[in-house]
């Protein structure tokens, strides 16, 4: 879509006016058409997501909302939009994490996590957006305090993303982001060694990628200073301020054509001027 194009060139405020649009002009088509009515809901979620880019989190939340809403109305009569109201809860769970409403963000991510079980039919490798709905719910069980659980989520989402991983760069870099997800619950339970080889086998995963999924960066910003952190926990402080240097410079270049990045950098920051300290 042009929205997405927008997206892809840095271009976040048009990409939120593209989607506006769209939005618009399948609100005027939608009513008593159940297909038409989820491609509606296809295209509130997708504002939802642009809200986002821009920090714009309530906006985000209210465009989620309602696109869950009416998949769910639609989902009895199209079957085939189940894996759209999957992936919507899964978008819905954030952003209600986002505002700290965890017991809402748990309950998402739970009924995520059964629709993908429904449709994998006993196959959990069969769709990478049930790895991720799996690693999400461990992210809210962890801001729960519900470590064990978190953890056997997070190894599972890892497991089947590890499985996944031959399927270009884009499966390699989810199975990046739950390997840094992997060590901060084994971190949270006093695990380092595990904590610590995780985190490195992310941060080496998001190297050989590079700059080829120019989203991904952000992630690889994100391992970096989490390995930093891990690095500092066995008294490597040389390499972890590295890491941080490192981390806070990509976050400097990508905050800038993305706001939603901006606390990230603020937080990198920080930890980087600890580190120094540190050293």
């Amino acid at each position: 879509s042009l929205s997405d194009i927008y997206q892809a060139l840095g271009r976040a405020r048009d990409a939120l006016v593209a989607a506006e649009e769209s939005a618009r002009i399948y609100s005027g088509l939608a009513a008593g058409n159940p297909a038409i009515r989820a491609d509606y809901a296809m295209a509130l979620n997708h504002l939802g997501i642009r809200h986002r880019e821009l920090a714009q989190y309530d906006e985000a939340l209210a465009c989620t909302e309602q696109a869950a809403e009416i998949y769910r109305e639609t989902a009895a009569e199209l079957p085939v939009v189940r894996p759209n109201l999957a992936n919507t809860l899964t978008n819905l769970g954030g952003f209600y994490s986002h505002h700290g409403r965890h017991d809402d963000a748990i309950a998402c991510a739970e009924e995520s996590v059964r629709i993908w079980q429904e449709l994998t039919g006993g196959r959990p490798d069969a769709h990478p957006d049930f790895a991720g709905a799996l690693m999400n719910l461990g992210m809210y069980y962890a801001e729960a305090d519900r470590r064990d659980e978190a953890l056997a989520l997070t190894e599972k989402s890892a497991g089947l993303y590890r499985k996944l991983a031959g399927g270009g760069l884009p499966r390699r870099r989810d199975l990046a982001v739950a390997l840094t997800n992997l060590g901060l619950r084994y971190a949270s339970l006093g695990r380092l060694g595990e904590a610590l080889r995780a985190a490195r086998e992310s941060v080496r995963i998001f190297g050989e990628i590079g700059s080829a999924i120019p989203v991904a960066r952000a992630d690889h910003a994100f391992a970096l200073d989490t390995l930093g952190g891990r690095l500092t926990e066995v008294g490597q402080y040389r390499e972890a301020v590295d890491l941080s240097e490192e981390s806070a410079r990509i976050y400097r270049e990508t905050a800038e054509h993305r706001p939603i990045l901006r606390p990230d950098l603020a937080r990198a920051l920080d930890n980087l001027g600890t580190r120094y300290a540190e050293a």
